[in-house]
C-alpha cells in the first residue's frame, strides 16, 4: 500500500475492503498500520539499527 494518513476513516475502509498489508503514515516516519484479510489490525514501528546494510525490523505496538 502507498503511504497515507492513518485515521479512523482510513482504518474502517481498509477493514471493510479486507485488504492485507501495511499502511505507512506519511507524517511519522516508521509508524504504520498492519491489516489482515480477516479484519484484525495492529500498529507497528519499523526501524533499522546499523545503517543501510542492516535489515529492517518491525515491532508491534498493539492491536486496534
Amino acid at each position: 500500500m502507498a503511504p497515507g494518513k492513518i485515521t479512523k476513516r482510513t482504518l474502517d475502509a481498509l477493514i471493510d475492503e479486507g485488504v492485507a498489508g501495511f499502511l505507512w503514515d506519511q507524517e511519522l516516519k516508521g509508524f504504520g498500520l498492519k491489516t489482515t484479510t480477516g479484519g484484525s489490525t495492529s500498529y507497528v514501528i519499523q526501524y533499522r539499527l546499523g545503517g543501510r546494510e542492516v535489515k529492517t525490523k518491525r515491532y508491534t505496538i498493539g492491536t486496534h
